[in-house]
């Protein structure tokens, strides 16, 4: 009898004795088992159902319109929802059935009868179960902590929101006045201090942004794009008046209301219970797979958001009455955030230029930026069954281009220039060092990067592998592996990843950006596929290079 071990913890296990498989969903392994995981086939199935799941996705919208989520009467709640966004970095549902429909091919081909979970959560245990018939053992099964939408979980998290925004307006009311601008050629919509490098300096948009032009600035958005504390808000609200007093700007915050704010928490507390609507007694499947818990999971994310996004609609429409705008540039425009800036132009100024702007690289795996070929509502005022969409989007370049394309974009052009990119035009490669090779890792890749170049750090000592861990990652675990492998070849980068670009030979990713940015310098750049996870990089995609 062929024994499978799913495995989804991040630590190393023995398999015990006998002939095992084992397929990882994390970065620990199995010792002494016959692995399964297979990157290659991983990274085809995602791109194979890509446009199937997109279908699917937006097929859910008809539940929204039966329970009527539909806000100001014609704008279906699903266009703004975190469901519609299907966002890979947050939420496992789409990896999750690549995961499933690569492990049914597998046991098929090898015979297997008898499955056991460890470290794995119960979602997917229960999506397994729905398409995988084969006998089931649990052994140590880690449960999945589920945001179940309490109401008084959902409650808290939304009165701590709204009464920072609260104190947070208050003082925007004190310190801060917007100015009618009159005739603004071109609007650019952005975040601070997110965005802004040497304080002034908007990294995305970069010199697009012209003298005469103006910014249309949020500092606390929808509290998930950009969250920062109420002494940051503070701050920034101050350097704002400092920096910006010579350039035109408009702060999107400062045009909400105290009776916006009373509205919208609660319209909260109504959604809350409107949403249940969706989720009670209703199964979710798809080709087979039952993956209704990591639905209600994104469910449950867009009770959260919706409110804190329709929170600003007098406030854009005040800032749109007040000044006459030609062409309004906006990133996120593929999000939540950003859809619902091109409802309220399409809806009440139809005759802004609306350019969605792209904000990093694309991929044709990664399924945020694909809608569906029945999605998409240019020329369409019916919002409760059609997307609003751009007018037009700048892509950053003719891959990005042909990926805008196949998402179902129309009227796409690419940059000039790309801006956020502008570090690379004052690096100098005048100087570099034989044998170095830069590590760059992602958000959640960096143990498994670490074993996947162990053996090899260890045979070529005379190169020096300099480690550059991302900010957000969990830094601690990654440092402890690194110190504990012992090997002096071995170095954390701990300044600015332009330093490393300027002397390294060759550049290690697996979806990092910093692969992008190598490879545009000329540098070697090794993409790695980790066998877990979809590779969103575009790198390994053949047409790009074309």
């Amino acid at each position: 009898m062929n024994r499978l071990i799913v495995y989804g913890d991040d630590a190393d296990i023995k398999s015990g004795e006998g002939l095992v498989f084992s397929y990882s969903l994390g970065a620990g392994s199995v010792l002494n088992s016959e692995v399964l995981n297979d990157a290659s086939l991983l990274n085809r199935i995602a791109l194979i159902y890509r446009d199937r799941y997109s279908d699917y996705v937006y097929s859910l919208n008809s539940i929204f319109l039966e329970n009527d989520l539909i806000y100001n009467n014609d704008l279906s709640l699903y266009f703004i929802s975190d469901l519609s966004n299907k966002r890979t970095e947050i939420f496992d549902t789409y990896i999750s059935i690549c995961h499933l429909i690569l492990l049914k091919r597998k046991i098929k081909k090898y015979n297997i009868s008898s499955v056991e979970f460890i470290g794995c959560d119960n979602r997917f245990i229960e999506s397994f179960r729905s398409s995988i018939k084969v006998d089931l053992t649990k052994k140590r099964v880690k449960t999945h902590y589920i945001r179940k939408g309490k109401w008084y979980w959902y409650f808290l998290s939304q009165f701590r929101f709204f009464l920072k925004y609260f104190f947070s307006l208050i003082f925007f009311k004190v310190f801060f006045s917007n100015k009618s601008h009159g005739i603004v050629n071109s609007l650019f919509l952005t975040r601070y201090p997110q965005h802004f490098v040497n304080n002034s300096y908007e990294e995305k948009y970069g010199k697009l942004v012209k003298k005469d032009d103006c910014y249309l600035i949020s500092i606390l958005a929808d509290g998930m794009h950009q969250g920062i504390s109420f002494y940051s808000i503070i701050k920034s609200i101050l350097k704002l008046n400092i920096l910006f007093a010579n350039r035109k700007i408009i702060l999107l915050d400062r045009e909400v209301g105290f009776y916006d704010l009373f509205k919208n928490f609660l319209y909260s507390m109504r959604l809350f219970f409107n949403f249940n609507k969706v989720k009670s007694g209703r199964k979710f499947i798809f080709i087979g797979i039952n993956i209704t818990n990591y639905i209600h999971e994104e469910i449950n994310q867009s009770i959260l958001r919706i409110p804190r996004l329709t929170l600003y609609q007098n406030a854009i429409y005040c800032v749109f009455h007040d000044n006459v705008v030609a062409n309004f540039y906006y990133h996120l425009h593929e999000y939540s955030y950003g859809k619902f800036f091109s409802y309220m132009l399409n809806k009440h100024f139809p005759k802004v230029n609306k350019i969605g702007f792209q904000h990093g690289p694309a991929s044709m795996r990664k399924v945020l930026y694909f809608l569906s070929k029945y999605e998409t509502g240019y020329k369409k005022k019916n919002y409760r069954k059609f997307l609003p969409m751009p007018d037009s989007v700048l892509a950053e370049d003719n891959y990005s281009k042909r990926v805008y394309e196949a998402a179902n974009y129309t009227n796409i052009k690419v940059m000039k220039e790309v801006y956020r990119l502008d570090y690379l035009k004052y690096i100098s490669r005048d100087h570099i060092k034989k044998g170095t090779v830069l590590i760059a890792c992602g958000l959640h890749d960096s143990k498994i990067l670490l074993d996947e170049m162990r053996r090899e750090i260890s045979i070529n000592k005379d190169r020096i592998y300099y480690f550059k861990l991302h900010p957000r990652s969990n830094q601690e675990n990654t440092l402890n592996e690194i110190y504990n492998i012992n090997l002096g070849n071995v170095k954390i980068a701990d300044q600015h990843v332009s330093k490393y670009l300027e002397f390294v030979e060759e550049v290690v990713v697996t979806y990092s950006s910093v692969g992008l940015e190598a490879h545009k310098l000329g540098i070697k750049v090794r993409t790695i596929s980790l066998p877990n996870r979809i590779n969103e990089s575009p790198l390994i995609e053949s047409d790009y290079y074309s």
